[in-house]
């Protein structure tokens, strides 16, 4: 049986009191005949259904009842399904229909993918390889450029929203999944629709926001690099850059600190100085100090994944072109390239991912101002200390 779907979260320790009515449901005049659940989350369910027209398996992520008259989760819905249509990289989730049930409720027809979710493996199998997680991050990266092209910013990558699904031969193709909290250009709205995010709130995963998202501020392109910069660095080292716990104290974390380094975080390997470099510049705190596009992220990765045992600095053929694209005033690589197989996975079958522990949340602006004045009234706290220290003592 495949791994639990795109976006979907396994409930464990649950009893349905019924079937799922869904359970053998055709829709579509009979177009598509639903098999099975296989996954399911916060917001629905997905289903393994059958195509009768072109004789294959789909995937049908269904939305809650609950939700059907929530119009900001519609929305939300719509807007994934949408996003999902208008891009057609070989590396994100293709979506083929959509539709209406009787009830009301909205679904989604996309692509049904074996394999596994990044958030399984590096689970599993971190500190990863790093010219294998190289390879595979670029062509999220290249992904990402994709959408940010035609005004379409992810806000969410996680490794729970990368997918890597298992082709013949058992070679990995990653896919990015899950573009609910897409910010969207005016451009890609659908005509008469309006903007579901509010200037100030603060939308995605704690643990993998940029600091400018973390702060409610307007966002890029250069905070989805942040974002699979802390996905890099999770996948090489097993952990986040951070030690975090709560979302405010994420939020906090990635607005301020400095992130701990892979050598401390791994201090059994010795990781390629080029490496290094490219986790320190996509975690930069200064969206200009990053990689100046996904697409010069995703160059850096596969040059690195390509060349491994080389510095970019010393001893690259084209070391002039790989220093532009790693110096912070450097231009990107001119080089692009859609998709590339992967390089073959180590053991990679087919299973059930565990339950993630991380969600994605929404933050008020008040919530925003509450970290700030945290962060004022622990500055004086130590200045008062301080000042003891130096001078209250008898």
């Amino acid at each position: 049986m495949a791994e639990q779907l795109p976006g979907a979260r396994l409930c464990y320790g649950l009893r349905m009191a019924a079937p799922d009515p869904l359970l053998g449901l055709s829709l579509h005049d009979g177009e598509y005949t639903i098999l099975e659940r296989i996954g399911a989350g916060g917001m629905g369910a997905v289903y393994k259904a059958r195509q009768a027209a072109l004789n294959r398996f789909v995937a049908l992520k269904v939305l809650h009842p609950k939700y059907a008259a929530r119009s900001e989760v519609l929305t939300r819905f719509r807007r994934e399904a949408r996003v999902l249509s208008q891009l057609t990289h070989p590396n994100t989730l293709r979506v083929f229909d959509t539709g209406v049930l009787d009830d009301g409720r909205l679904y989604i027809v996309m692509e049904l993918l074996e394999g596994r979710s990044l958030h399984r493996v590096i689970r599993t199998e971190a500190p990863m390889d790093p010219a294998r997680t190289a390879w595979l991050l670029a062509q999220v990266a290249y992904a990402l450029d994709e959408a940010h092209g035609a005004g379409v910013l992810h806000r969410d990558i996680k490794p729970e929203n990368i997918f890597l699904q298992t082709m013949p031969g058992g070679l990995e193709l990653p896919k990015v999944l899950d573009f609910g909290l897409a910010k969207l250009d005016e451009s890609m709205l659908a005509p008469g629709s309006v903007a579901i995010t509010k200037q100030g709130s603060v939308f995605g995963t704690p643990e993998f926001m940029s600091p400018e998202q973390a702060r409610g501020e307007p966002v890029g392109p250069s905070s989805d690099v942040y974002s699979l910069g802390v996905v890099l660095y999770e996948a090489l080292s097993g952990k986040l850059p951070f030690n975090g716990t709560t979302p405010l104290e994420w939020v906090a974390l990635h607005s301020r600190a400095q992130p701990i380094s892979l050598a401390d975080r791994v201090p059994d390997w010795t990781f390629p100085r080029a490496l290094v470099q490219i986790v320190d510049r996509a975690l930069a705190k200064d969206p200009a100090s990053r990689f100046s596009s996904a697409r010069a992220f995703g160059d850096a990765l596969r040059y690195f994944a390509e060349h491994p045992d080389e510095s970019y600095m010393d001893t690259a053929p084209d070391a002039e072109e790989v220093r532009a694209t790693l110096d912070v005033i450097g231009r990107p690589s001119s080089r692009h390239v859609s998709g590339f197989p992967s390089p073959r996975s180590s053991g990679s079958r087919a299973t059930q991912s565990p339950p993630s522990r991380r969600s994605s949340v929404a933050l008020s602006p008040g919530s925003i101002v509450g970290i700030a004045v945290a962060f004022l009234c622990l500055g004086a706290a130590i200045a008062f200390v301080g000042m003891k220290v130096l001078g209250g003592a008898p």
